[in-house]
């Protein structure tokens, strides 16, 4: 049986400097699963979701589709971006209207309107901006160090490859892997939160505010979005990992975002209200306050098609650099 529809998740695009671009941080590839998206690969896939002919929908339809309320056109597709980049605004809006197409923008109001650098995007810049992996790692482990005389932060044995690999490369490679993981998942929320915010301020800068000025929409860069069209979600307050997150924090976060969303004027076509999970992380207590926030529907990072019917808080999103054929032609 044909799936119900597909949904394209896109993050970082990135573009070479040019007249009148604002000069923007660098990001690192090696903090990034897979390859960073740059803009000439994004005008070569929409021109193909154009050419393929398939009907290019609000996630917020999918969603509803998704959950028998609705129905969709066959081969249905929905464009989603990540990030609250302003190269969002910049780069990738005018492409879209090109094209006419739609999409979905998911938004994190402590970036555009709080002056915060998300903590995914700032494992990126910290990774980007240290000469040598092992000096982040070093200070990963001091910290927790630390930790252990005042908390229970756990104990992480020296990773066995640092004498092991030989080659320069292949080495830099895991460390970064390494790194991305502990700070992405493996170690507690609030130890997480702690080592990044350390991390950023040694490598990158201690001027976060100004940092994400450069780096995110502006409100009146999602004015834009909305009066272009486009639909926007939300995906919390800071874009914090939410799986294991305190209950009262979990809460923080989404009703922030909820309430950001209200005062937007483009959510759902019948109201509906959308979550991205920021890195992919939510757990029971997620599912549990998302409806109670006035959400509808929330998209996860993991592959597939939309099935129907599907839970409307579990839909998945295919990568767009990594998975584009394979969304494109299910």
């Amino acid at each position: 049986m044909a799936p119900l529809a597909t949904i394209l998740r896109y993050d970082v695009v990135t573009a070479p400097p040019g007249p009148g671009r604002r000069r923007k941080p660098r990001w690192s590839q090696a903090a990034s699963p897979v390859p960073l998206l740059d803009i000439q690969a994004l005008k070569t896939q929409l021109d193909r979701v154009v050419e393929s002919g398939r009907p290019v929908v609000r996630a917020s339809a999918i969603a509803r589709a998704a959950a028998g309320m609705a129905a969709l056109p066959a081969g249905a597709l929905a464009l989603t971006f990540d990030g609250s980049l302003a190269d969002h605004h910049d780069l990738v809006l005018p492409l879209l209207l090109d094209r006419d197409l739609t999409a979905t923008f998911f938004l994190a109001p402590a970036a555009i309107v709080g002056g915060r650098v998300m903590e995914a995007h700032k494992i990126h810049f910290l990774l980007a901006a240290a000469e040598d992996e092992d000096d982040v790692i070093a200070a990963i482990y001091d910290v927790l160090a630390e930790r252990r005389h005042t908390s229970t932060a756990p104990s992480f044995g020296k990773p066995p490859w640092q004498e092991q690999i030989a080659d320069p490369a292949t080495k830099r490679r895991i460390e970064a892997a390494f790194v991305t993981r502990l700070l992405r998942s493996a170690l507690p929320a609030g130890l997480r939160t702690a080592i990044i915010r350390r991390l950023f301020r040694t490598y990158v800068t201690s001027a976060e505010h100004s940092f994400a000025a450069r780096l995110y929409l502006s409100p009146a860069q999602v004015q834009a979005l909305a009066e272009s069209g486009m639909e926007l979600g939300g995906c919390g307050n800071s874009g914090i990992n939410l799986q294991g997150v305190p209950r009262r924090q979990q809460a923080e976060e989404i009703e922030a975002s909820a309430g950001f969303l209200r005062e937007q004027p483009a959510t759902g076509d019948d109201g509906e209200r959308l979550f991205a999970y920021p890195g992919g992380g939510w757990d029971e207590v997620t599912l549990d306050l998302l409806p109670r926030y006035g959400f509808t529907a929330a998209f996860t990072l993991h592959p597939g098609a939309v099935a129907a019917p599907s839970d409307p808080f579990r839909l998945p999103r295919y990568d767009a650099t990594a998975d584009f054929d394979t969304a494109l032609n299910p």
